[in-house]
């Protein structure tokens, strides 16, 4: 028989395949502009923890499916920063920008895997798999809108994708809040300030990325900016 649906289970299931839109509307915003909609580092995290829980800590069932779902979602956006993401870096070589991806993922893999077990051992791989996910989670609601601002135009980004990650990201700090209640991951004074301030930070990018689309709404095309003209991006944020 299965499990009840709960308000809590629910709204987990909802951010589970939020997310996956999210990821498709980001290749789809990426191929429409022909460059990458996810920060790189960020997108290094996220298929760090996803390729972790889906090969090398496989979890059982439905949740296994999520992550390899997930897991080539986010390969799919890793294609289009392979195939646009030098036009960011146009002072860079197109060798010196896929050395520079190539060295962002292998510090990236490295990181979470010591992350994941050092957790593991405080307090088990549930543990593990919610403090990581979240870390992952905060950063990239940090580097959203630093690729904007880096940008400085909505390219490969949008208001929806702003709106599901934020619903998303509610939904996964709902189930966070009911695992630290119930003792599901050990407690402690990290993870409210990271739910805290992933969402705070996704309801910026949302107001900043609407502004940023009205204002390009305002300016002929013909003088919108151009992410290939060169503006100044920084690795982790563009």
């Amino acid at each position: 028989m299965s499990q009840q649906m709960t308000p809590v289970t629910a709204m987990i299931a909802t951010a589970n395949m939020l997310w996956a839109v999210v990821y498709v509307l980001i290749i789809r915003a990426g191929l429409r502009d022909r460059t990458y909609g996810m920060p790189i580092v960020a997108l290094w995290l996220n298929l760090s923890w996803e390729g972790n829980f889906s090969f090398v800590r496989p979890q059982p069932g439905a949740l296994w499916v999520t992550n390899v779902v997930w897991f080539l979602l986010d390969c799919g956006i890793l294609w289009t920063a392979l195939r646009y993401g030098h036009r960011e870096f146009p002072w860079l070589p197109r060798w010196g920008y896929v050395l520079g991806l190539a060295l962002t993922g292998a510090c990236c893999w490295t990181g979470m895997e010591a992350a994941l077990r050092q957790l593991e051992r405080a307090g088990g791989i549930e543990t593990a798999g919610t403090y990581t996910g979240f870390g992952a989670q905060l950063v990239m609601s940090c580097l959203f809108p630093a690729m904007l601002m880096a940008r400085r135009s909505t390219s490969g980004q949008s208001t929806a994708i702003g709106v599901c990650r934020l619903v998303a990201d509610a939904g996964a700090v709902a189930g966070g809040v009911v695992w630290l209640r119930n003792g599901t991951v050990v407690g402690g004074p990290v993870l409210p300030v990271v739910f805290t301030l992933a969402i705070v930070l996704d309801l910026a990018y949302v107001a900043g990325v609407s502004a940023v689309r009205r204002a390009e709404r305002r300016v002929p095309a013909a003088v919108a900016p151009d992410p290939a003209a060169g503006a100044p991006v920084v690795l982790g944020g563009g």
